[in-house]
C-alpha cells in the first residue's frame, strides 16, 4: 500500500508526525430553564446517541496519537475532553482572530457620517446550521425584526443597518428587512462607526466589546426550543 492510500490517522501514527489543534470559544446563549424528562427524551435521536458515544471513545482505540500543541482561542473555560490530547500536549492560549481584524480596523480613519445602529445578522431562518430545527418561519421572523427596527429608529433617532452574516444571500430577498441597507463583509467597520448594536447571539459581539459599543440582546416569548431568537 502506498502512503497516499493510508488513512490520515494511520499516516500520522506510522510516521510520528507532530500536529496542532485549534479550538475557540465565543459567547452563546445557554438555556438554564428546567426541561421535563419527556421533553429531554423527545430531543434524543439516534444520531445524537452515536455522536455522544463516538466522542467518548479513547483516541488510542481510533489509532490517533495525541496532538503536540492545542491552541485555545478566546477566554473562559473549555471542555477539551473530546480532543486527542494528553499530559504531553502543550496548551497555547491565543487571542481570537477577530482581534486581528480589530487591530487592522484601528489603523484606519473613522468618520461617523450618521448615527447608526447595527444589527448583527445570523441569517435566520435560512442558516444551514438550523435548517432542521424549524426555529421560526421567515415571514414571522422578518416581520418581527422590521417592527422592532421601526421602533428603535423612532425612539433612538438612529438608522438601523444590517451587518449581513458571511453566509447570507440576501440578493434573493433584498427587502426582507424593509428598505434598510444590507452590508456584507464590513461588520467590524460598521460596528466601530455605530451608536450601538442589536443581536441575538454572535461571535461578532467581540467587536462591540472591543469598540466599547452598547449591545441590545433580543428575544421573544415565542422563543422555540429554548433558543434566544427574536
Amino acid at each position: 500500500m502506498t502512503m497516499k492510500h493510508i488513512p490520515s490517522s494511520e499516516r500520522f501514527q506510522k510516521n510520528n508526525i507532530a500536529y496542532a489543534l485549534v479550538t475557540y470559544n465565543f459567547p452563546s446563549f445557554v438555556d438554564r430553564r428546567k426541561r421535563s424528562f419527556l421533553s429531554r427524551l423527545r430531543n434524543i435521536t439516534f444520531k445524537k446517541i452515536l455522536i455522544h458515544l463516538f466522542y467518548r471513545l479513547p483516541f488510542w482505540l481510533l489509532r490517533v496519537q495525541p496532538a503536540t500543541i492545542i491552541m485555545v482561542m478566546g477566554g473562559g473555560e473549555f471542555d477539551l475532553s473530546m480532543y486527542p490530547i494528553s499530559e504531553r500536549t502543550d496548551m497555547l492560549r491565543v487571542h481570537y482572530f477577530d482581534y486581528d481584524i480589530y487591530l487592522e480596523e484601528m489603523k484606519k480613519d473613522c468618520t461617523i457620517e450618521e448615527d447608526s445602529c447595527i444589527f448583527i445578522d445570523n441569517y435566520l431562518p435560512f442558516h444551514s446550521d438550523f435548517q432542521s430545527q424549524s426555529l421560526i418561519t421567515s415571514d414571522k421572523y422578518y416581520s418581527l425584526l422590521i417592527n422592532l427596527f421601526d421602533y428603535i429608529e423612532n425612539r433612538c433617532g438612529v438608522k438601523v443597518i444590517i451587518a449581513a452574516h458571511p453566509r447570507a444571500n440576501y440578493e434573493t430577498c433584498p427587502d426582507c428587512f424593509g428598505k434598510r441597507k444590507i452590508i456584507k463583509g464590513r461588520t467590524a467597520e460598521l460596528i466601530r462607526k455605530s451608536k450601538f448594536v442589536v443581536l441575538h447571539d454572535s461571535a461578532s459581539i467581540s467587536f462591540a466589546v472591543l469598540f466599547k459599543k452598547p449591545a441590545l440582546f433580543i428575544t421573544t416569548k415565542n422563543s422555540p426550543s429554548g433558543r434566544i431568537w427574536l
